[in-house]
């Protein structure tokens, strides 16, 4: 299936062969968009064609030196045509030593925009264009960036400055006047994207209805209860189906209308009173200005249990976000949400939940990239009851990384506590809880739209009331499909 504006893009990377062609100095980018399209790497641009005897990647000079950076562009070139993710993840953390060289910002603009990281590839792009701004293999590359961010104003500016270029021939010329009409009257509808994806899980679940770790419950006046079965942990295997599909739609340059629909069933082969289910809704705008981004959707969702309603949720999601550079982003969020239990309407409550997003990519191979998320909020029952009104606090740390081999893993551990205000009328205390989440997991892409994703998942609950202290232990792999 094809997005709306895939037509376009092909296009531009045609227009990219035709204009490159036409000036002898760019013949090496030329050479690149020509490997894309036929499957065979290109030569060495001027600037490295002009060294003999170019050596392998495993005997170039030590990273950062520019010795190694012809034997580095060569192997990016060797991997663009069918292995632009890889190509990415070899130059993006070669960035910090090489950024201002012509022939590797180019490659990695390009490396950026095949592997779908079309912001990224406006970076590259114009830092090339800064220095050499007749750059016409880099100016189309942007073209066709601007297009893949539905930046048609941006695309109409940048195919105008082509138009400028004396050493442009006339096929070329009229080529670009074509496409510069095309885009003048193309409809706004016709940037719509949308996206849909599949997620197919199987795993073990050591505690499926989250049951209590404690074999005795000592209540209020002292007496000793043994629990249930039911109510201590039951281990199943397990089966889930998702989907998820994403609508966007430009309004303008700067602003974005999105739309999304997800749905799941897990299945407990074990354990069905524990089978859930859910589907949910929502609708937001996002507004980009510069290196800052402000977005708020409405969200709903309806849980079932077992085949029952069981919980709905309604609410806001407010989010601004703020990348100072490459390598940094800082968030802020608020979430407002009503919750409604279908047969347990004291439970009715509104959650509040302000947090903090922090992210630093860290220079070098590996592309590591660590995550900080700290948070705060409350929990308020619509009645007046004091045993269900809690406050919380928490954090989140992630970490991602290049395993090789093509695999990426990802490491998150997340702290949560809860204070309740009341006490537990049947236990005669205070619940608080304290809770651990552990998260081990490392994806690999088995082909351009499919991902596998084996995980490891440790829960640990400490409370001071019996039925709520249990620790879980779930094994999974999680299959993906992207259409």
């Amino acid at each position: 299936m094809k997005q709306p504006g895939s037509v376009q893009l092909r296009w531009m990377t045609a227009l990219a062969l035709a204009l490159s062609a036409s000036t002898p100095w760019a013949q090496g980018a030329e050479d690149t968009a020509v490997a894309r399209q036929s499957g065979t790497p290109g030569p060495l641009t001027e600037t490295a064609a002009s060294r003999q005897g170019v050596p392998t990647p495993e005997a170039v000079s030590p990273e950062g030196s520019f010795s190694a950076l012809p034997a580095l562009l060569q192997q990016a070139r060797t991997l663009l045509p069918d292995q632009p993710e890889a190509a990415w993840r070899l130059l993006e953390p070669q960035t910090w030593h090489y950024a201002g060289s012509r022939d590797f910002d180019y490659l990695l603009g390009v490396a950026a925009l095949d592997s779908h990281r079309a912001s990224e590839a406006v970076m590259a792009l114009e830092r090339v264009l800064n220095n050499h701004p007749d750059d016409i293999p880099a100016r189309t590359e942007l073209v066709r960036a601007y297009l893949a961010l539905d930046e048609r104003q941006s695309a109409h500016e940048a195919l105008q400055q082509l138009l400028q270029a004396q050493a442009l021939p006339d096929d070329a010329r009229q080529s670009i006047q074509r496409y510069l009409d095309i885009i003048s009257r193309q409809p706004q509808a016709a940037n719509r994207r949308w996206q849909l994806t599949a997620n197919l899980t199987a795993g073990q679940d050591s505690n499926v209805n989250a049951g209590s770790t404690r074999s005795r419950w000592v209540v209020d006046d002292g007496q000793v209860l043994t629990p249930l079965a039911e109510n201590r942990p039951q281990s199943s295997p397990f089966l889930e189906l998702g989907l998820q599909f994403q609508h966007t739609l430009p309004l303008s340059d700067t602003l974005v209308w999105s739309n999304g629909l997800q749905g799941s069933q897990r299945m407990n082969t074990r354990q069905h009173p524990q089978d859930t289910g859910m589907l949910g809704a929502s609708s937001g705008l996002a507004w980009t200005r510069g290196a800052h981004r402000l977005s708020a959707a409405l969200n709903l969702q309806q849980m079932w249990l077992h085949g029952h309603r069981f919980r709905r949720a309604s609410g806001v999601l407010a989010q601004w976000q703020f990348d100072p550079d490459p390598r940094h982003q800082l968030g802020l969020y608020a979430q407002l949400f009503r919750l409604d239990f279908d047969d347990q309407p004291l439970r009715d409550a509104r959650r509040t939940v302000l947090g903090l997003t922090w992210a630093h990519a860290l220079a070098g191979s590996g592309n590591t990239v660590f995550i900080a998320n700290p948070y705060g909020g409350q929990e308020s029952p619509r009645q007046s009851l004091p045993v269900l009104d809690f406050r919380l606090a928490g954090l989140r740390l992630g970490l991602q990384r290049d395993l090789g081999a093509g695999w990426r893993g990802n490491l998150g551990v997340q702290w949560e506590e809860r204070r309740h205000r009341g006490p537990d009328p049947l236990f005669g205390r205070i619940r608080h809880d304290r809770q651990l989440d552990l998260r081990l997991g490392a994806e690999y892409p088995i082909g351009p739209r499919l991902l596998i994703n084996p995980q490891l998942l440790h829960t640990r609950n400490h409370a001071t009331l019996a039925p709520n202290d249990f620790r879980r232990t779930q094994l999974l792999v999680d299959v993906q499909y992207r259409w």
